[in-house]
């Protein structure tokens, strides 16, 4: 697949897991999904681009996206 896209908020891992911790209000202690996710390479090994979120707008997010895809 060509445009495997994988957006994070940043590229340090642990303060990704935080922020999305954040959104979606996962308290201490419960497993979340995201770490079990961020931490298997799979997604990393299929994903031909990563985006990094942090300080960026959704249009500007979405831009990039854009600009990954029709390369």
């Amino acid at each position: 697949y060509a445009n495997i896209i994988l957006l994070m908020p940043s590229q340090d891992l642990n303060e990704s897991l935080t922020i999305l911790r954040r959104r979606n209000e996962i308290s201490e202690g419960i497993p979340d999904f995201n770490t079990l996710y961020f931490k298997d390479t799979t997604f990393w090994d299929i994903a031909k681009f990563v985006v990094y979120t942090k300080g960026k707008t959704p249009e500007e997010t979405c831009e990039e996206v854009l600009g990954k895809v029709t390369m």
